[in-house]
Order: C-alpha cells, then sequence, then structure tokens
C-alpha cells in the first residue's frame, strides 16, 4: 500500500515539472531555446517551399501532376511540423526576449499561412486531374509555388535580420 502512494506522490512531481518547462531556465538558456525554434521555424519553411518548387517543377515538365503517397506523406508531415513549431513559438514567446517576441509575431502567422498554402495544394492535387484542365493546374501550381518562394523569403528575411542585430 505504501509502494503505490510513493508511485503516485513520484508522478504527480513529475507531472507538476514537467508543467514548468521554461520557468526555471537561466536567461541565456531561454534565449538558447527560443532561438532554437526560429531556427526549426526557418527550416520547416524552407521544408514547404521546397515541396511546392517541386510539385510545380514537375507539373510545368509535362511528367503530370499527380504526386505519389510518399511525397504527399511528406509533405503533410512538414505541414503538420510546421503547425507544431507555430505552437511551440506561441508557447516560448513568453520567455522570449523582446527582439525574440517580434519575431515571433512576424513569423508566426505567415508560417501557419504557409502551412495552409501546402494543405491547400494537397487538396487540389488529391481531388484528380480535371480533363483539358491541365495547363490551369500547372498554373495553380505555379502559384502556389510563387506564394511559398515570397512568405519564406519574409521568414528568412525576418529572422535573419534580427539575428544581424544581436
Amino acid at each position: 500500500m505504501r509502494m503505490v502512494n510513493k508511485n503516485r506522490v513520484m508522478l504527480v512531481v513529475v507531472m507538476i515539472l514537467s508543467s514548468v518547462p521554461f520557468a526555471f531556465l537561466r536567461a541565456e538558456d531561454r534565449r538558447s531555446s527560443v532561438s532554437n525554434r526560429i531556427a526549426a521555424a526557418k527550416s520547416v519553411a524552407l521544408s514547404l517551399e521546397a515541396d511546392s518548387s517541386k510539385i510545380a517543377s514537375t507539373a510545368r515538365k509535362g511528367a503530370g501532376v499527380r504526386i505519389t503517397a510518399t511525397q504527399t506523406h511528406e509533405i503533410e508531415q512538414h505541414i503538420d511540423t510546421a503547425r507544431e513549431t507555430v505552437r511551440e513559438l506561441q508557447e516560448v514567446e513568453a520567455i522570449a526576449s523582446p527582439g525574440q517576441k517580434a519575431v515571433i509575431g512576424h513569423i508566426s502567422p505567415l508560417l501557419q499561412d504557409l502551412a495552409h498554402n501546402a494543405e491547400s495544394m494537397l487538396k487540389h492535387l488529391n481531388a484528380g486531374p480535371k480533363k483539358g484542365r491541365r495547363q490551369v493546374t500547372v498554373d495553380y501550381l505555379s502559384a502556389h509555388e510563387e506564394i511559398a518562394n515570397h512568405i519564406v523569403r519574409e521568414i528568412a528575411n525576418t529572422i535573419d535580420t534580427s539575428e544581424q542585430k544581436r
């Protein structure tokens, strides 16, 4: 009976400690943690941009606008990672420096838009080809590629500029 209570106490202690993720980190460790998440945002943005470019390029070459299940899965993983990164950025915003807060406030909605853009592209492709509409689909994918390029450039410029100011 005592062992069960002891295990419960340990479980409660672990739960409490894990629910206070950043409160006791030193200031430099907090900044580093936030910086790591900001870097992760740039990395996943670049992955989503590459996904858009690869699909649009394939469609322009006339190789068809279908993508494999493996490609779909990879893009879905990048979308999920982007959304998770946005959530993590919002969590660490409370411990971020003023400059980091400004970066997070600017790149979080952009990363959400980029994930939504990729998701829309996948939905369009998964809807299947429409007879006689190949050029419309190629144009659609090219437009999504261009949007992704602009968003990623804005994310990268924001992050790079903030790093130069440090």
